[in-house]
């Protein structure tokens, strides 16, 4: 539970759950789910929608990003990733029971987000709405979460620092990703309790 507070204070602290915390249905680009948990008896489903009816320009892929805390045995994974991506076309929906989607990690979080259908290039596509629900078989305990959405600013900073740093997509995705974990746990280290300004 400590790992969930620590990931929801960190993107509270970025500014990235401003308008998700006041709705939680508002589409955006970039979604992040704060958890799945693959351990034996529990099940996490993800559900992703393109809210996009455009028939002509309403296909988008979409990047599942697992970021790993544990694996099996309860072996420590130290934030390893691994990624899918899928098509969807206007108003489809995807779900996906994460132990098949992705069977080598047992906890941590997902984000997903909008890639230009053509290129792959991660793109504004404020379009993409989701859900996620966990069911923890031993407990006889269900719930369900809307994740955290960016309807601009993280797509607009990884173009920005791509281009001012000349790196490929992927790499400043990288380091954004480690530069948010050091955030998150400096935001925790000095006491910050989840509360904006």
């Amino acid at each position: 539970m400590r790992f969930n507070k620590f990931l929801l204070a960190g993107v509270t602290a970025l500014g990235l759950a401003s308008t998700a915390m006041a709705g939680g249905r508002n589409p955006g680009s970039l979604l992040l789910f704060p958890e799945f948990d693959n351990r034996q008896a529990n099940l996490t489903l993800l559900t992703v929608t393109n809210t996009n009816g455009d028939t002509l320009n309403g296909t988008i892929k979409v990047e599942f990003v697992y970021i790993g805390k544990y694996g099996a045995n309860n072996q420590t994974l130290d934030c390893l990733e691994f990624n899918r991506t899928h098509t969807l076309t206007p108003n489809d929906t995807l779900s996906v029971i994460t132990s098949a989607h992705n069977p080598g990690q047992e906890q941590g979080y997902v984000y997903v987000f909008a890639k230009d259908k053509d290129t792959g290039v991660a793109k504004v596509f404020n379009h993409l709405i989701g859900n996620e629900m966990t069911i923890m078989g031993i407990e006889a305990l269900d719930y369900s979460l809307n994740p955290f959405q960016d309807t601009e600013a993280w797509t607009q900073l990884m173009r920005s620092l791509h281009q001012a740093l000349r790196l490929p997509l992927n790499t400043v995705r990288t380091k954004l990703h480690r530069g948010k974990q050091r955030l998150m746990q400096l935001a925790v280290e000095r006491g910050w309790n989840g509360e904006l300004a």
